[in-house]
């Protein structure tokens, strides 16, 4: 898990309640989260499924911009969010 991390250009984090219960996917948080101090980057991408209270975050994520899954009541709004997220102001079609 460790390597798949620390390969990775970007991490994306889908966030859940059960997510944040589980230890496996804190340490995993974690990880990511000591990746991008690491890399001096900004390279995890939180994607929000369902309401959580952010204090159940580590510290170092409280403060990031969240990707909102339920704002989006269109598919193609949806994409054109994570893509933009994803890659920046390249241009990238859906």
């Amino acid at each position: 898990m460790a390597d798949s991390v620390y390969r990775s250009r970007q991490v994306l984090i889908v966030l859940s309640n059960n997510y944040l219960a589980s230890n496996f996917c804190r340490e995993e948080l974690h990880m990511a989260i000591q990746r991008e101090i690491d890399a001096e980057d900004s390279s995890v991408i939180l994607v929000m499924i369902e309401k959580f209270k952010k204090r159940r975050l580590p510290l170092a994520l409280r403060k990031k911009n969240f990707l909102d899954f339920k704002k989006h009541t269109k598919k193609q709004d949806w994409e054109e969010k994570l893509l933009l997220a994803l890659f920046g102001d390249k241009t990238v079609s859906v």
